[in-house]
């Protein structure tokens, strides 16, 4: 029975489904994807999909097939899943194969396909092979036959099929042969002349091209179709391959036997077939060319002696060395592959379990070159993100805060949307506030190394605090500290008499972060810290006129949460920078009527008397005005009617002398005393 969960105003469509993601969003909800029978893909927010109770009730699990119901946004918005009902989950069965198979359908589905483009024979063409997969209890030789044909079949009914039994090139027959060119940037086989000059080439074996074409033409030739291990093993690591040219990267689920023996026997069958020209030396930019060796080689390796060696694990080929072979970092690949110690997911696992059995017992400092071991074996994985935070953490409880924030800062650069983001948040914001207090209390020097204490960096506590309170704002802008670590700099920039950057952080938060709870102590101190930075009449102004609007905004945002003191003290800022306004005013006007330019001077003493009639200088500047009154400008021109006939913009300059005249005459008659506009 169908609930009704969902706004009535509009229909929600049903549609036959495939969960192929779920990501989850919230503590209850996830925003899923679904390869759908009516409706191609679709991305969709199920809100409650995993409370116990539910309308979806487990049928959001990966790669279970089912019926749903979802609200259709006509915008790039999520559509809204009202609920879900279950026809078939995928079952894990013996097969290893079988699920890595399932998960590299689910990942087929999501990269090949394009939202809202519907392909049902697409779809039902995946829904057979996930059925089948779905608890599997025969051999994998046959998954893999399975797998392939599934493939071909997506790659056909998506336009990118290769061309398996015409050149892709030219549409020429092929003449058999033992190995056959297969282009991955061409789009299938090539016939010989086709062949030289073309680029990421390899050559497939004839058992293997004779399993591809027989695969893509049957629907059902996976299950009478016998694969040994070796042309399983060449057609994995073809279509790999293929996968890997045409999306750019490699597939993350490769459905693979067992990747090692199978990268060995394609190496091994290639090698064989190709001659040993894959596994010649590096040409080294002294080296001088050797025709005849050169010659011989490609003779004996034929039309494929530029083909890349096939791999179950794509990899972009390397045929230019240079300089770059000598690099640090190839360097060390290569040396870490010779010794033994290259990628190894199984060692990985077992380090980083023998690691947490340490942490566990609080054994840090035992644990600290496990998880080193589990990073460096296995990167780019969730085992190195377990394995990272893990080493952060036995750094922090070690007390080496230096290494822990560093540590902490690395693992969100590798994984910025990592799920240890607010606990890292966290750590790093306690570390800051304890360097910062350690800072306030020893005054520890900028330049002297720090060759005793492990809790404290080697140089600059107090600039690695503030950095790391950076990083907490940075790595996540809308988590729970980041005004509070906005707040916490600015207020260590205020405490050390650093005014423009406190009030930079004030300003920050003010803007940035308008609902912060810190949001009144931020306009209150970011005023005091305006005032602190302004140098006198002297100097530029700006940030008095800054302070100025900020005093306003005061009273006028927060006139509840204000109480007689603060109010009182905001009133006196505001007179304060009314005063201070007013002399650099004054000052103006003074410099200008020592000069005798008495229209410069009555602007400014007009502006005194307007904008700030409380101050001192209000009164003053009224008796200045009726000194000045009737006194004429002393020319600096001794040619003004020439000057008026070369240069007319003076006319222009005489309107504008008239207009601030007639605002000097309404300013001396105004002696009301009434206070100055919130501007």
């Amino acid at each position: 029975m169908w609930h009704t969960g969902y706004n009535p105003r509009m229909t929600p469509d049903k549609t036959q489904v495939i969960v192929i993601r779920a990501i989850p969003f919230g503590e209850t909800s996830a925003v899923v994807t679904l390869y759908t029978r009516e409706f191609g893909k679709l991305r969709g927010l199920a809100k409650g999909a995993w409370r116990p109770k539910s309308a979806f009730d487990g049928a959001l699990d990966l790669l279970s097939i089912g019926q749903v119901l979802v609200l259709r946004k006509s915008s790039d918005q999520l559509d809204v899943l009202t609920e879900a009902r279950l026809d078939r989950r995928f079952r894990v069965g013996g097969s290893v194969a079988a699920v890595r198979a399932g998960m590299q359908m689910a990942e087929l589905l999501d990269v090949l396909t394009a939202d809202a483009d519907p392909h049902p024979e697409l779809f039902d063409a995946a829904e057979a092979t996930i059925v089948a997969l779905s608890d599997w209890r025969g051999p994998d030789g046959a998954v893999q036959a399975l797998v392939i044909q599934t493939e071909l079949a997506l790659l056909r009914l998506t336009g990118h099929a290769p061309s398996l039994d015409v050149c892709a090139e030219c549409a020429a027959d092929l003449p058999p042969a033992a190995r056959t060119a297969f282009g991955m940037l061409d789009g299938g086989v090539l016939c010989p002349r086709c062949r030289p000059g073309k680029r990421a080439v390899v050559a497939v074996s004839a058992d293997a091209l004779a399993a591809l074409r027989r695969l893509a033409a049957a629907r059902d030739a996976w299950r009478s179709i016998d694969l040994p291990d070796r042309v399983a093993g060449e057609l994995r690591a073809i279509m790999n391959t293929y996968f890997a040219h045409l999306l750019g990267r490699p597939l993350r689920v490769s459905a693979g036997p067992v990747r090692r023996a199978a990268t060995a026997v394609v190496l091994c069958c290639l090698v064989a077939a190709a001659g040993c020209a894959s596994l010649s030396m590096p040409k080294m930019p002294w080296s001088k060319p050797q025709p005849g060796v050169d010659s011989q080689a490609a003779g004996e390796a034929g039309p494929d002696a530029d083909s890349a060696v096939i791999s179950s694990e794509y990899a972009q080929p390397e045929t230019e060395f240079g300089w770059d072979y000598f690099k640090g970092e190839n360097i060390k690949k290569r040396w870490k592959k010779l010794t033994g110690r290259g990628p190894n997911e199984p060692f990985a696992r077992s380090a980083l379990a023998e690691a947490d059995a340490l942490f566990r017992e609080a054994k840090y400092a035992k644990a600290i070159p496990k998880y080193k071991v589990a990073i460096d074996r296995w990167p780019d994985s969730v085992i190195e993100e377990d394995a990272m935070w893990q080493l952060a953490e036995c750094w922090f409880f070690t007390d080496q805060y230096p290494k822990a924030e560093d540590q902490y800062d690395e693992l969100v650069k590798k994984y910025a949307n990592t799920r240890y983001l607010d606990r890292i948040a966290q750590r790093q914001f306690v570390i800051a506030q304890y360097w910062i207090a350690l800072d306030q209390k020893k005054h520890l020097p900028l330049l002297v190394p720090n060759l005793a204490d492990r809790s404290r960096p080697l140089f600059d506590t107090r600039g690695r605090a503030l950095k790391a309170y950076d990083h907490v704002r940075i790595n996540d802008p809308r988590g729970q500290l980041a005004d509070d670590s906005i707040m916490a700099q600015a207020n260590a920039h205020f405490m050390d008499r650093q005014w423009m950057d406190a009030d930079y952080f004030y300003g920050l938060l003010r803007t940035e972060y308008p609902d912060s709870d810190f949001l009144l102590q931020a306009h209150l101190l970011g005023l005091q810290a305006k005032l602190r930075a302004y140098q006198g009449a002297g100097y530029e102004g700006g940030v008095l006129d800054e302070a100025e609007i900020l005093a306003d905004q005061i009273l006028v945002q927060f006139p509840d949460q204000l109480d007689a003191e603060e109010q009182q003290r905001v009133g006196k800022t505001r007179a304060e920078i009314a005063a201070q306004q007013a002399q650099r005013h004054w000052n103006r006007a003074e410099f200008y009527a020592k000069g005798k330019h008495y229209t410069s001077a009555r602007i400014y003493y007009a502006l005194i008397a307007r904008d700030y009639p409380k101050t001192q200088l209000a009164q003053a500047s009224r008796e200045k005005l009726n000194l000045i009154a009737d006194k004429e400008d002393v020319s600096d021109n001794p040619f003004p009617m020439l000057t008026r006939v070369l240069n007319p913009d003076s006319l222009k300059e005489a309107e504008l002398d008239a207009m601030a005249e007639a605002d000097a005459q309404i300013a001396r008659g105004d002696t009301s005393g009434g206070g100055a506009p919130i501007r």
